[in-house]
């Protein structure tokens, strides 16, 4: 992989008169040495082969895509057709028609060889991603010139894209920039904008997309990231904290707690989800200890109750805020300890 800064100045003729010239800069990965395959030995091309792709750059060296002219025909190392990326391409050799406007795509072993070609180019492109995550570039910088599938104009394009994404789908590529500043393959990865990444912790084995990059979520969706929603969040709570109440002595930072039920209030949960989350243990006593609802969970009554065990009571740190708290009563329907409730527990054994 070689990388060269290039600036090109190019000159458009307004009239007989009048001229526009402007400046561009460019950033160019070449990759050279390419050896040809024995099947496409018989176009009689002997070099070996190179490809390369050209990201346009600001004054300031990171990507500048918002003067990108899809319709510069530059020839030096970059290519003979438009193309609808934030970057442009090329190779040693591409066949074209005879009038230069298209490549070829449907004439046998030239089909075949520009294909190659294209797949050289997704292999530079993977190369090029890689080197400048390991330099540090920002998740914006790389975004801005990673192919997405609205942006395919023509065959050649779509075949970049498609080599390039079978690329991400074998882990070749930490392309996904995820809530805990790390840059991750595609495993176990999701998108969710609607708070969740401070919810699940790396060790959940589940991937949150940065929350700061939902203006990418195109790219993503382009390469098979799917939403994480509720339904996944409460399959998350069930193994993090477990439906039995009985035997568990698992505890939690109530504030962690609080921000669950925050969360939860939030969002339009239906009655089954509503059941499933009465039988997790997410009800943090003042004991310390994680119960259900369905264990016996109360909220502490006005008066004292001296015979009232800890272990019967919610913690106090978990309903602190109005959404907590408005979680717990409108939604789980946890009551207030009374009477009724202290001897119905004392007589219906756990």
């Amino acid at each position: 992989l070689t990388c060269e800064h290039t600036i090109i100045q190019v000159v458009t003729i307004l009239d007989d008169r009048r001229k526009k010239v402007h400046t561009e800069q460019w950033q160019m990965y070449s990759l050279d040495g390419i050896d040809i395959p024995l099947n496409l030995q018989g176009l009689r091309q002997t070099l070996k082969q190179k490809v390369a792709i050209a990201i346009p750059q600001s004054f300031h060296g990171s990507p500048d895509i918002g003067k990108f002219d899809a319709e510069n025909y530059a020839y030096y190392t970059l290519p003979v057709m438009s193309t609808g990326f934030n970057f442009k391409y090329n190779a040693s050799k591409l066949f074209v028609t005879s009038g230069r406007s298209e490549f070829v795509v449907k004439e046998g072993l030239k089909r075949e060889w520009n294909l190659w070609h294209m797949d050289n180019l997704a292999q530079l492109l993977a190369l090029v991603i890689n080197e400048l995550i390991s330099k540090g570039a920002t998740p914006n910088m790389i975004y801005k010139f990673v192919p997405d599938a609205s942006q395919i104009r023509n065959s050649m394009d779509e075949c970049i894209f498609n080599s390039f994404k079978s690329k991400v789908e074998s882990k070749e590529i930490r392309l996904f920039y995820t809530s805990q500043g790390k840059w991750r393959e595609k495993e176990n990865i999701w998108m969710n904008w609607n708070g969740l990444h401070d919810l699940l912790p790396e060790e959940s084995g589940r991937y949150l997309i940065n929350p700061k990059l939902r203006k990418y979520k195109r790219i993503f969706e382009s390469y098979g990231i799917n939403e994480f929603g509720l339904r996944g969040f409460i399959d998350y709570l069930e193994s993090r904290y477990g439906t039995d109440p009985h035997h568990t002595k698992q505890s939690e930072d109530p504030e962690r707690i609080r921000k669950i039920f925050e969360y939860l209030e939030r969002q339009i949960i239906e009655s089954p989800l509503i059941e499933r989350l009465r039988r997790i243990c997410i009800l943090l006593t003042s004991e310390g200890i994680l119960r259900s609802y369905e264990y016996g969970v109360y909220f502490p009554t006005d008066e004292e109750m001296p015979l009232i065990s800890k272990d019967d009571i919610l913690h106090h740190l978990t309903y602190s805020t109005k959404s907590a708290l408005k979680f717990l009563k409108d939604k789980l329907k946890v009551k207030k300890m009374n009477l009724h409730y202290l001897i119905a527990d004392s007589f219906i054994p756990r």
